[in-house]
């Protein structure tokens, strides 16, 4: 139950009452969910939200996840240089996490959509 939770940098979001996750899913937070839709193949009941306010800096920052309580449970400093992908940087593709169980703090962890 991700209800109350928040992303508190990057873009401000909050998850509505009845926000879940199913174990092992995902949920994708777009600012255009429709025009990501249209761009790449999200999986059917795959939840995809918008967030009302906040940009996605183009040079990278620092985004994190917040509890209901305001702790801050997760971050990931993302970038446009050295080890991360520059693809998403302005031209369409979403940045994704290859696989959940790797630090997603490095750009190793993270690929362009196709």
């Amino acid at each position: 139950d991700l209800s109350g939770w928040a992303v508190t940098e990057g873009v401000d979001f909050i998850f509505p009452p009845g926000s879940s996750i199913a174990a092992g899913g995902f949920v994708v937070l777009a600012a255009d969910p429709e025009a990501l839709g249209a761009a790449v193949a999200i999986p059917p009941g795959v939840p995809v939200l918008a967030w009302a306010a906040g940009d996605m800096a183009n040079g990278g920052e620092v985004v994190e996840l917040a509890d209901a309580f305001g702790h801050i449970l997760d971050e990931v400093p993302y970038d446009d240089a050295g080890e991360w992908t520059d693809e998403p940087d302005g031209r369409g593709p979403s940045l994704e996490l290859i696989n959940p169980r790797l630090d997603n703090r490095g750009g190793g962890a993270w690929q362009a959509s196709a």
